[in-house]
């Protein structure tokens, strides 16, 4: 994934390799490697996306809390997923799992989606475990995820 801006970087997952290793370009166009990423855990940022699904979905207000660090695009009768599976969730979904965090699409793993379709869109929740375990109690009544247990790309 690359980010430019004032600040352009590079943020690289490799399947056999763990964790995430990003880079930063530096004088003359050279790269400098700068961090690998191993563990996310909860933070302070809540990143709601799709806000049209919290009027017709109740439950969803509950997972509106400060103090955290999760990012979430949901959808709802009237507001339906927005992201495509195969362009925007999944890649992203794999560096998030390859970096210590977690994805959901309320009941499983982002990367465990089978992709039908270029345009197939989901809902879609990253953050660490703890995070992804609320936001499917929250939404769903249960969650797939335990303590202690480990799943995604970084296994």
């Amino acid at each position: 994934m690359g980010i430019f801006g004032p600040k352009t970087t590079y943020v690289l997952a490799l399947k056999d390799i763990p964790g995430t290793h990003e880079f930063l370009i530096i004088d003359e166009g050279k790269w400098q490697h700068v961090k690998d990423t191993t563990e996310i855990s909860e933070g302070k940022l809540f990143s709601p996306r799709n806000l049209r699904a919290t009027f017709d979905n109740p439950k969803y207000d509950k997972i509106i809390m400060k103090e955290k660090g999760i990012f979430t695009n949901v959808a709802s009768p009237s507001a339906k997923a927005k992201l495509r599976l195969l362009f925007e969730v999944a890649p992203l979904g794999f560096l998030i799992e390859k970096a210590g965090g977690y994805s959901s699409d309320g009941h499983q793993s982002v990367l465990d989606k089978v992709i039908n379709n270029l345009d197939d869109r989901t809902q879609v929740a990253y953050g660490s475990k703890n995070e992804i375990i609320r936001f499917e109690k929250t939404l769903y009544g249960s969650s797939r995820l335990k303590q202690g247990s480990h799943v995604g790309a970084s296994t």
